[in-house]
C-alpha cells in the first residue's frame, strides 16, 4: 500500500470538503502544484492544507512577547474561535480515512476527542495539537497550525485567522492526485499567491518559495496594468503589516530585486533556509548534490532571471518609488475589512 499517495488523497479530499462547506479560502501547494513539472512530487514535498479563515476580526491580539501563560491563553482563544470548524474537520477526516484505509476500528484521534472533549484533546492527548506557526514575518498575520496524528499518517493544516483578502475567491476546475477533475470553490487566484510568496522571499526566503515563483511567473500577464499594479500593491500591503522600520527594510529589498542582480543574489542566498527532504527534492530537481551553497545560488539565480524576464524592472522600480507612504496607509484603511 502506497501510504504517501493515500495520505495525499485523504488531505486533498478533506481540502475539497473544507472549500465547499466551511468558512475558509484555500491557498497553497494543492492549488499551485499544477504549475510544476511533476505536481505529485511537489505535493510530496510540502502538500499540506493551507487555509485563510473568512470570519475575520477575531479581536484576539497576539502578545508582543510570549511567556508560558500568555502563549497558552492565546491558543485557548484560538481553539474557541475555531471550535465549530475544527470539530467538522475531525469528523470529515474520520469518514475519509475509514473509506480510504478500510479501517476496522475508528481512528485514535476521534476516540480521544469523544472521550476527552474538544478542549481536552488539545491538552491531554498525543494525537492532536494546535500551535502558533512562525513564518518569521514581523507583524505578519496570525497563522496557527493544526496537527492530527494517527497510526502511520499525520495531517497538518495551516490556518491564517486574520489575513485581509483583497480579492473575491475563485471557483476553479481542479485536477486531483488521481487525475479526476472536480469543481473547487473558494480558491486564491495565482496572482495573489505569487505576491504572498514574494513577501515571504523578502522576509525569509525558502528554496520552495523561490522555485514556486519561478514556475508561477510565466502564467501571469504582467503587461496587463491591473495585474502589474495589483501584484505590487499586495506585496507592499503585506510589508505594511510590520512596523515602519521593518516595512522600510522589506521595501528596500524589494527594490533591490529589480535592480542589481548580483548584489541581490548574495543578499537572498545568505538568508535561504531549507533542510531535510526539501533539500533532497530540490537537489534532484536542479541536479546539484552534496553542495547546499551551489544549490542555493542556482535556485536564486534562476529566480532572478525569471523575475527580470517576466516583469519590466524599470517600471517596477518606478511604481514602487512613486507610491507615497500615506497612500499605502490609505489603501490599507480602505481594504482592511477585506472580502467578507
Amino acid at each position: 500500500m502506497d501510504y504517501d499517495k493515500i495520505a495525499l488523497e485523504i488531505k486533498e479530499e478533506l481540502m475539497i470538503y473544507i472549500a465547499g462547506h466551511l468558512p475558509f479560502v484555500i491557498k497553497g501547494s494543492f492549488l499551485t502544484s499544477q504549475y510544476h513539472r511533476d505536481p505529485y512530487k511537489r505535493l510530496l514535498n510540502g502538500g499540506d492544507i493551507d487555509l485563510v479563515y473568512r470570519n475575520r476580526h477575531s479581536n484576539i491580539p497576539v502578545p508582543e512577547k510570549f511567556g508560558y501563560g500568555s502563549y497558552h491563553q492565546f491558543i485557548r482563544e484560538i481553539e474557541k474561535l475555531l471550535e465549530k470548524e475544527l470539530v467538522a474537520i475531525f469528523y470529515k477526516l474520520e469518514e475519509i480515512m475509514a473509506r480510504k484505509l478500510n479501517l476496522q476500528e475508528r481512528p485514535e484521534f476521534i476516540l480521544e476527542f469523544e472521550e476527552l472533549g474538544y478542549g481536552g484533546i488539545f491538552r491531554d492527548s498525543g494525537t492532536v495539537a494546535l500551535y502558533l506557526v512562525n513564518y518569521a514575518a514581523d507583524g505578519d498575520f496570525t497563522t496557527v497550525g493544526l496537527e492530527i496524528c494517527d497510526c502511520k499518517m499525520s495531517f497538518e493544516i495551516d490556518i491564517a485567522i486574520d489575513m485581509p483578502l483583497h480579492f473575491q475567491p475563485e471557483t476553479i476546475l481542479y485536477k486531483t492526485v488521481g487525475g479526476k477533475e472536480v469543481v473547487l470553490e473558494n480558491t486564491t487566484p495565482l496572482l495573489y499567491q505569487t505576491a504572498w510568496k514574494m513577501h515571504q522571499i523578502l522576509v525569509r526566503p525558502r528554496l520552495k518559495d523561490l522555485d514556486d515563483v519561478i514556475r508561477f511567473l510565466a502564467h501571469i500577464d504582467f503587461k496587463d496594468k491591473n495585474n502589474f499594479q495589483t501584484f505590487f500593491d499586495e506585496i507592499i500591503s503585506e510589508c505594511r503589516l510590520a512596523d515602519t522600520k521593518t516595512c522600510e527594510g522589506l521595501i528596500s529589498v524589494l527594490k533591490k530585486l529589480f535592480s542589481d542582480e548580483n548584489t541581490t543574489k548574495s543578499l537572498i542566498v545568505d538568508k535561504i533556509v531549507g533542510c531535510g527532504l526539501e533539500m533532497q527534492y530540490y537537489s534532484n530537481l536542479y541536479g546539484i548534490h552534496n553542495n547546499a551553497e551551489l544549490l542555493k545560488n542556482k535556485v536564486c539565480a534562476s529566480f532572478l532571471k525569471e523575475l527580470h524576464h517576466s516583469i519590466d524592472c524599470e517600471a517596477a522600480l518606478g511604481y514602487i518609488n512613486n507610491k507615497e507612504p500615506d497612500s499605502w496607509a490609505d489603501r490599507m484603511d480602505s481594504t482592511a475589512k477585506g472580502i467578507e
